[in-house]
């Protein structure tokens, strides 16, 4: 069989172009779209921080156990708009010792523990602010650390969001 030639192949290869383009926006992808990263009070709907961000991109947000007093690491990747998902904690801590584990728990030798396979969806990522000397919120973008204990009082309900558009504030 001969391979197609002329207006066929033309027209192949544009579906074929086509099917590439509108593939990821039938899925929920499309990396054209601006996102941004939001770090607001929930309760206000103050903003804190903003930046722009892309599917794909990883978050971390790190703190100190509340009441072990061990670092806690967190890590996420944003999948789109109201869409976050939670792939692995690194922590000291035992998390209270109330066996929150849901995933795949490896103790390292070193004294720290990685739970990974957790491939939670969240809509947002929420926590109570704690304060610098206890808690010491930071997140973590694009090998860059804000800390968030500096910049919000303890106690605030804090939501770290994705939504579609740019920034209002940068």
């Amino acid at each position: 069989m001969r391979p197609p030639q002329g207006p066929i192949l033309l027209v192949l290869l544009g579906s074929v172009g086509t099917l590439l383009v509108l593939a990821p926006m039938a899925m929920g992808g499309n990396s054209t779209r601006p996102l941004h990263l939001l770090v607001k009070d929930q309760a206000e709907d103050g903003v804190y921080w903003c930046t722009g961000v892309e599917e794909g991109d990883g978050v971390v947000v790190e703190f100190l156990h509340s009441y072990e007093r061990f670092p806690v690491r967190e890590e996420y990747f944003i999948e789109g708009p109201e869409r976050i998902r939670l792939v692995r904690i690194v922590s000291r801590s035992m998390l209270n010792g109330q066996g929150f584990w849901s995933g795949k728990l490896e103790l390292r030798g070193d004294g720290w523990a990685e739970i990974e396979g957790w491939e939670t969806l969240l809509e947002r990522i929420e926590f109570i602010m704690g304060s610098p000397d206890l808690a010491n919120h930071r997140l973590i973008f694009r090998g860059r650390s804000f800390s968030l204990s500096s910049k919000i009082a303890p106690g605030t309900q804090v939501a770290v969001e994705v939504q579609e558009g740019e920034c209002e504030k940068e």
